[in-house]
């Protein structure tokens, strides 16, 4: 018997792209307690949610932008035009902030912890596979880097920043991004400037952090879990005082 060949496509190839990868924490074991319709139910909804909102707002490009969700993870892409130079990464970073900014805060609110790494390298994604560099670098951070529940900025797209940032504006407020104590960079995924959803999801994040510190304490007591709501509860608290110190600049 023949076998007929086949009329493939030509082979995609690689390009660059600023790559958010997000790992959603705590869910096996809600999965091996047979909460699998819960966890679905969040992870489902919250993404439907961003995406849905994402395209009523006129600055940002979805046409662009690449999504894949694989069980409980997240890969959000943004290709960088390579004519624009140092303008295209920012411009991809932007895109992809927007999106961290509208997704994220969602899970807070139901108590799902996360961490993930933000880079930017070459990338195959299509509507059949995820490929490359860039995942394998994201991977790579989000395992062994972020430890605790942070998206790290990869020192290659900290490269970029600084290469930008000409106008001496420090890049942790240019680019969402605080530093922490062991020196690595994370996401800040929190809108200041947006009152009306910070007023919404950060009291909810902070009852929520409190609530699993209280369960875990009275419960398994797992040291390596309470060492990452601990980090996280002092996060929501740095966020509460600099909005705190943002909402004093306006008149409201």
């Amino acid at each position: 018997m023949s076998i007929k060949k086949l009329d493939l496509p030509e082979k995609p190839i690689e390009k660059k792209y600023v790559i958010a990868y997000v790992d959603l924490l705590g869910t096996q074991e809600l999965l091996s307690n047979k909460d699998t319709e819960n966890v679905f139910e969040h992870i489902y909804y919250s993404f439907l949610t961003a995406t849905k909102l994402l395209p009523t707002l006129e600055e940002l490009n979805l046409d662009s932008m690449q999504f894949k969700v694989f069980s409980d993870n997240i890969l959000v892409a943004c290709p960088v035009e390579n004519t624009e130079g140092k303008e295209a990464v920012f411009k991809a970073y932007k895109k992809i902030r927007k999106f961290l900014y509208f997704f994220l805060p969602l899970f807070t609110r139901k108590g799902i912890l996360f961490r993930g790494a933000i880079t930017i390298n070459n990338l195959l994604i299509n509507d059949l596979m995820v490929w490359g560099a860039g995942l394998s670098e994201a991977v790579y951070l989000e395992e062994n880097i972020a430890v605790y529940p942070r998206i790290i900025i990869s020192e290659s797209l900290l490269k970029v920043f600084d290469e930008y940032n000409l106008t001496g504006v420090k890049y942790e407020e240019k680019f969402s991004c605080l530093k922490d104590s062991d020196d690595s960079v994370y996401f800040d995924f929190f809108d200041y400037n947006d009152f009306g959803a910070m007023d919404s999801y950060l009291p909810h994040a902070k009852a929520k952090i409190i609530e699993k510190i209280e369960e875990e304490q009275t419960g398994k007591n797992r040291p390596k879990v309470l060492q990452k709501y601990y980090w996280f509860k002092n996060y929501l608290n740095e966020v509460e005082q600099i909005y705190n110190e943002v909402k004093s600049n306006y008149d409201i």
